[in-house]
């Protein structure tokens, strides 16, 4: 009768200082990285003949009447509009953005009433003068009178600066995010992975994953920067989104669905190119914090269900990028 053989039970990897201080060069990078993603979304902004798709844009509103056009733009900003009953004409000049209001100050208008003729409209000269430094003015005018208002934006990288500074707290706060990942999780997985002896190569690994999700990246980018038309015709688009999203189209249109009067005020936030270019860095450095091991067995699957949830994150009132950091981890 022989004796059942007993295997030695697996040793656990020795997590000695050196691996530590080796894993810990891992979040370091991607946090350092990340926190300067605002420097590749300017100098996106700079690159000839593609920055424009990522620039974001000015708005002035006169009244009910909303003017909007890119933040490099110098070109003169024109509108008609009717003066209230009340006599007094608001004027805002902002950035389009999701978040808090950044006014865009000192910016020179001249106002003209608009006369009608029997063929075509005289436009006569009533003033002219500067934004405060709120980018507002409000016009004492001829109540129910229609004028012609002209804007001559010049905006400067003080302007520029200050709007760019308004995004430190979301930048910090997916940052954070991050970082609760990697202490939960990743940070173990990364030591194992060193005390092992690191028997698959981060570069390599890395560079194969890059290359089968770059092209989902970018798809899912064109797709949120058309979700006004999609949203706006949600079935007639569900083709297209399930070809880019797969089964995460059938949830985005049953989220829609349920949310339809929140989401008019919510999709705002798809005019705000910076915000969702730190969105999507987010989710790539997320990314990278997965060992080789787990890019290997990182189906593309999971990644659009991934960029699925960062979507509903970005779309959906009450939603928080979180979610899709979490379900990320769960499958990896």
């Amino acid at each position: 009768m022989t004796e059942d053989i007993i295997a030695p039970p697996l040793s656990e990897p020795v997590i000695t200082p050196d691996v530590q201080a080796e894993a810990n060069k891992v979040i370091n990078e991607v946090i350092t990285d990340f926190k300067n993603c605002l420097n590749d979304y300017k100098s996106l902004t700079d690159t000839r003949f593609i920055g424009r798709f990522f620039d974001m844009d000015q708005q002035i509103k006169v009244g009910d009447m909303e003017i909007i056009q890119n933040v490099q733009s110098r070109a003169r900003m024109d509108g008609v509009t009717t003066c209230p009953l009340s006599g007094e004409l608001v004027i805002i000049h902002t950035f389009q953005t999701a978040g808090k209001t950044i006014p865009i100050p000192k910016t020179k208008y001249r106002v003209y009433e608009v006369e009608s003729g029997y063929i075509w409209d005289s436009d006569n000269y009533v003033s002219e003068g500067k934004l405060d430094d709120n980018g507002k003015a409000v016009l004492k005018l001829k109540p129910n009178q229609k004028y012609k208002i002209m804007f001559y934006p010049n905006l400067t990288k003080k302007d520029l600066d200050k709007l760019y500074a308004s995004y430190d707290g979301l930048i910090s706060q997916c940052a954070d995010w991050l970082e609760k990942n990697w202490n939960n999780r990743q940070k173990q997985e990364w030591e194992a992975y060193i005390a092992n002896g690191a028997s698959i190569d981060w570069v390599e690994a890395c560079k194969e994953f890059a290359d089968g999700i770059w092209t989902t990246l970018k798809d899912i980018w064109n797709l949120v920067c058309k979700l006004f038309d999609i949203f706006c015709h949600p079935l007639e688009n569900a083709k297209k989104l399930k070809q880019l999203i797969g089964d995460g189209a059938e949830k985005l249109i049953q989220m829609y669905d349920e949310h339809k009067d929140e989401i008019g005020d919510m999709l705002m936030m798809l005019k705000d190119e910076a915000m969702l270019f730190i969105f999507f860095n987010a989710t790539w450095c997320l990314f990278k914090l997965l060992t080789p091991e787990q890019l290997v067995n990182f189906s593309a699957k999971i990644v659009g269900q991934v960029l699925t949830e960062v979507i509903i994150a970005i779309i959906l009132p009450g939603a928080v990028l979180k979610k899709g950091f979490d379900i990320a981890m769960n499958f990896a």
